[in-house]
């Protein structure tokens, strides 16, 4: 998969599932997850599961970090070099 198409899977299932402004308000690719407020603890475990489940990529402990869950841009380039990896 290509990163846009993975940003896009991360963003949808952001606003629907963690999200708590109905609508979501300024949320964007590049919004900060953490420092907006968006992931928390509980709420990065969903989004670690949603990769693993929907996205069949692993996320190795050392990547559990709000650098590399800053955004959806970021996780997204994550994800796809987590990917190529696993091949």
């Amino acid at each position: 998969m290509r990163v846009d198409e993975i940003e896009d899977k991360l963003g949808n299932y952001i606003r629907r599932h963690l999200l708590t402004e109905d609508p979501p308000e300024e949320f964007t690719y590049s919004t900060a997850l953490f420092g907006d407020g968006v992931l928390d603890s509980l709420r990065l475990a969903m989004l670690i599961n949603f990769i693993r489940n929907e996205l069949a990529v692993e996320i190795p402990y050392e990547h559990v970090n709000r650098d590399d869950f800053h955004d959806v841009h970021t996780i997204a380039k994550m994800v796809v070099g987590l990917s190529s990896e696993a091949k």
